[in-house]
């Protein structure tokens, strides 16, 4: 089936994550050719870190990371997911949009192979001009609330299911209550960043 794997499978994934790990902690990791970069697809990598970074997700990088290895290519970082403790949700430690690092283990800078890949200023670069890219027209106030806008109306009819059914944390101010807090959230964030 398509969540079976094979033998085979299993033991190429294992030697292409264990061939990345040797190459991330090698003398010649920041060598394109012979370091993490042989291994690794650097785009993919730099969004992920960003859209963690950018929602404060605290369980990113740690508990919440998936990788995928599409066939003759490199270790793709995502799809990105489980955000439900970030951006100022009902965990405290999310909560300040002015800070690097949640209030937890979220080390964005130093967790996992990151802490290598930030000693390559080819990666800095990479993220710095990606940050550029993104903040010409994704990633700006006036974006953010246009899709958080379209995501409330889209589902406002089933927020009152779900606040009629979730009832342990209320909201704040209802759907667009919550929509107002996110915005707000982001745009500091945004201004932080």
């Amino acid at each position: 089936s398509e969540g079976t794997i094979t033998a085979a499978q299993a033991s190429y994934l294992t030697d292409t994550i264990n061939a990345a790990q040797t190459a991330v902690d090698g003398p010649d990791f920041m060598d394109p050719d012979l370091g993490y970069a042989a291994h690794i697809d650097i785009p993919s990598w730099v969004d992920h870190w960003w859209i963690n970074v950018l929602m404060m997700n605290v369980d990113a990088f740690a508990l919440s990371d998936y990788w995928h290895k599409p066939r003759n290519g490199k270790l793709f970082a995502g799809p990105s997911w489980d955000f439900d403790r970030s951006a100022g949700s009902y965990d405290s430690r999310d909560d300040n949009p002015l800070t690097w690092n949640p209030g937890n283990n979220t080390r964005v800078f130093t967790y996992g192979w990151y802490f290598r890949f930030w000693q390559d200023p080819n990666w800095e670069q990479a993220v710095i001009d990606r940050w550029g890219e993104l903040r010409q027209e994704l990633v700006t106030t006036g974006n953010i609330a246009s899709i958080l806008h379209g995501f409330e109306a889209d589902i406002s009819e089933s927020a009152v299911r779900n606040f009629a059914k979730w009832t342990s944390k209320p909201p704040n101010g209802g759907l667009a209550g919550e929509v107002t807090i996110l915005e707000n959230w982001l745009g500091q964030r945004i201004g932080f960043i």
